[in-house]
């Protein structure tokens, strides 16, 4: 406790060693970042092509969990709500990613 080069503070760097007025709420930094992780992609409508396999589920792939945790909402298929159509780089020619050409879907990306 002696140490002059010592800090008493926490990760904040806040070195008085007092705690916030009992009136002040103190934001738990875990939930703030789950709710800024959901608007990231809030409002999109996500469709897989060639990335999950067929036999899978597509809620419960890594991708589509990934997906939802960012906000996203995801079909198996493509309709007027569908923003963005996610196609592999090993499959690019599905019959998704053609109708989606077809239809101008306005964003497609491939991995």
């Amino acid at each position: 406790k002696n140490n002059p080069g010592a800090s008493d503070g926490g990760p904040d760097g806040d070195t008085s060693g007092r705690a916030p007025p009992p009136d002040v709420v103190v934001p738990n930094v875990g939930q703030v970042l789950t709710r800024l992780k959901r608007s990231v992609l809030k409002g999109a409508v996500v469709v897989l092509s060639g990335i999950v396999p067929l036999a899978m589920d597509v809620h419960l792939s890594e991708t589509g969990r990934l997906l939802k945790s960012f906000g996203a909402s995801i079909r198996t298929s493509i309709d007027a709500r569908v923003t963005h159509l996610v196609v592999s780089n090993f499959r690019p020619r599905t019959q998704k990613a053609a109708f989606a050409r077809r239809r101008r879907c306005p964003a497609a990306a491939s991995f």
